[in-house]
């Protein structure tokens, strides 16, 4: 971090300056108002849902659910934790 507290990045001259400024702007939209540009992921589109919040179910209290099923769903999947 910056001296200053708020820097996201600090770099040693001006060129990796603008290479990091250029980096941090490939995450925003070519124009106002269009969506971002696609990042590739691992995480594919067509995957299976394990927990699906029961109607009415709109707050936050939720959260710590759908989090603790995807998480057990992980770790049953991976070979790191057998059993």
């Amino acid at each position: 971090m910056g001296q200053n507290g708020v820097s996201h990045q600090v770099v040693a001259d001006d060129l990796e300056g603008v290479k990091a400024v250029l980096a941090w702007l490939a995450y925003a939209p070519a124009q106002i108002g269009a969506a971002p540009p696609p990042l590739p992921t691992s995480d594919p589109v067509g995957r299976t849902i394990s927990y699906v919040a029961p109607d009415g179910a709109h707050s936050l209290t939720e959260t710590p659910t759908l989090l603790a099923a995807e998480v057990l769903t992980l770790a049953k999947q991976s070979t790191a934790f057998p059993g």
